[in-house]
């Protein structure tokens, strides 16, 4: 109990102390800062080099189309990058061994990151989305509240998704290049498949066309076809498999560091 406290702690620590809660916070809140004052104003910024031509007004939907085309793209490279950074200790043999000889379970290494990282996503993205409300009703006018919380709340099952694809990733492949690599590819292929038909529907990685429901004023995404249960269960469906997946990696690859540790033992 005292060693998993411990680890517990130790994922909260590494969190903060290396700077990666502050870039989760950066990459969430920057787009829902910037997003907005770039779109009211770019007209002003781009209409004089284009002479008589003159822009579109700036919209909501506007706004939260973009917002959700960064969420599943740039910000999705990011917590990549960062879940990357927390599951491959295997290339800094301290901070291996110090997980190997305190736990000799690993679920109770499985949770501890899975759940701190998530934390972390979540509350930085409810953050940025608070933020990115409080842009609209200022700049915009924007009134559709609950709308706009139930789109953030819907695409809130990415970032757990990510995170496990890029935990699973980790056990499959060797170093920090690799995972990234590896798991961008995965999960920035996901979002084509919202193209084909009837299966679009079903999947949680668009939150592009999420946030463009929520822009309808008057009608309620969590009613529409494109926001609803049916990505939710996928998503959390799909963590609870690739978990899965993951225990079984790092129960094998913990057993044979077991088998290798006790072999080379001198009798």
């Amino acid at each position: 109990m005292r060693a998993a406290t411990t680890v517990w702690y130790f994922e909260v620590l590494r969190l903060l102390r290396t700077r990666r809660l502050i870039a989760v916070l950066f990459v969430m809140l920057l787009p829902a800062l910037g997003i907005p004052v770039l779109i009211y104003n770019l007209d002003s910024l781009v209409g004089a080099e284009l002479g008589a031509a003159t822009l579109p007004p700036p919209t909501a939907t506007m706004v939260l189309d973009t917002f959700g085309q960064n969420m599943q793209t740039f910000t999705t490279l990011a917590i990549v990058a960062v879940a990357s950074a927390t599951y491959t200790e295997a290339n800094r043999p301290g901070l291996a061994v110090f997980y190997r000889t305190r736990l000799t379970d690993p679920i109770r290494l499985l949770w501890p990151r899975f759940v701190v990282l998530t934390v972390a996503a979540l509350l930085a993205y409810w953050i940025a989305g608070a933020a990115l409300a409080y842009q609209l009703a200022v700049l915009f006018d924007y009134t559709a509240f609950a709308d706009l919380t139930i789109a953030i709340l819907t695409g809130s099952v990415w970032f757990p998704l990510c995170i496990a694809v890029t935990a699973t990733i980790s056990g499959l492949v060797r170093g920090l290049a690799a995972t990234v690599c590896c798991a961008s590819v995965v999960l920035l292929a996901v979002p084509l498949l919202t193209t084909i038909e009837r299966i679009g529907d079903w999947l949680p990685a668009d939150i592009a066309r999420t946030m463009g429901a929520a822009a309808q004023v008057d009608a309620t995404p969590w009613a529409s076809s494109t926001v609803g249960w049916p990505p939710i269960i996928v998503a959390v469906a799909a963590v609870a498999a690739v978990l899965a997946i993951h225990l079984g990696v790092e129960t094998r690859r913990h057993t044979d560091t077991r088998v290798v540790t006790r072999s080379d033992r001198p009798r």
